[in-house]
């Protein structure tokens, strides 16, 4: 990835070079530098540079869109080669919450199952109640809820863009339930961009 790209993209969302300094935790000269660069490269005048404040140029909008989508390209890339070198084989019990069917289907199970062939799924659907006691009972390896209860023996990792967390026992996560979870984050982090 051209890191220029980062740091004009971190510069754009601020119009602050300080702010995006603090960001990216570089120096403000080595932003200064790197949008110095992208401007020569380009021969474009990405900012109008009017006192102490900063705003882009009509081209330097046009770039924005540009930069974006190389650096979704890129973190798309980056997360495909992660999700390449993921394995999975084996069986992984899923308790869904009734409510996220749908959504978890096709977001999530659909895509995971395409991938990877020799996970056998079992979806389990149910209500939050049910499936927090099925997961305590072992009879679920992972389940998907919308709001659950906090407990003590279990581990939360929420999910960004979905509103849903994965839920599982603290010291019960099997490598498929570990990859499951690494696939959604990673599906996750595309969704974001």
């Amino acid at each position: 990835m051209d890191f220029r790209l980062k740091v004009f993209t971190v510069v754009a969302k601020h119009l602050s070079f300080t702010a995006a300094a603090r960001e990216l935790e570089i120096s403000q000269p080595a932003i200064t530098r790197h949008i110095q660069e992208l401007e020569s490269i380009y021969s474009l005048q990405l900012f109008d540079r009017t006192g102490a404040k900063i705003k882009l140029t009509e081209k330097g909008f046009a770039f924005l869109k540009y930069a974006r989508r190389v650096l979704d390209s890129y973190c798309n890339l980056s997360t495909e080669a992660a999700i390449m070198n993921l394995t999975f084989d084996g069986d992984l019990k899923l308790g869904v919450d009734k409510s996220l069917i749908r959504r978890v289907g096709q977001t999530l199970v659909e895509p995971f199952m395409e991938r990877f062939a020799g996970v056998r799924i079992t979806l389990v659907y149910d209500t939050p109640d049910s499936l927090q006691r099925n997961l305590a009972a072992g009879t679920v390896d992972l389940a998907i809820l919308q709001s659950p209860e906090a407990m003590d023996d279990n581990l939360y990792e929420h999910i960004p863009g979905y509103g849903f967390c994965l839920v599982s026992k603290k010291n019960e996560r099997n490598g498929d339930v570990v990859n499951f979870i690494a696939f959604a984050k990673m599906i996750s982090d595309i969704r974001e961009l």
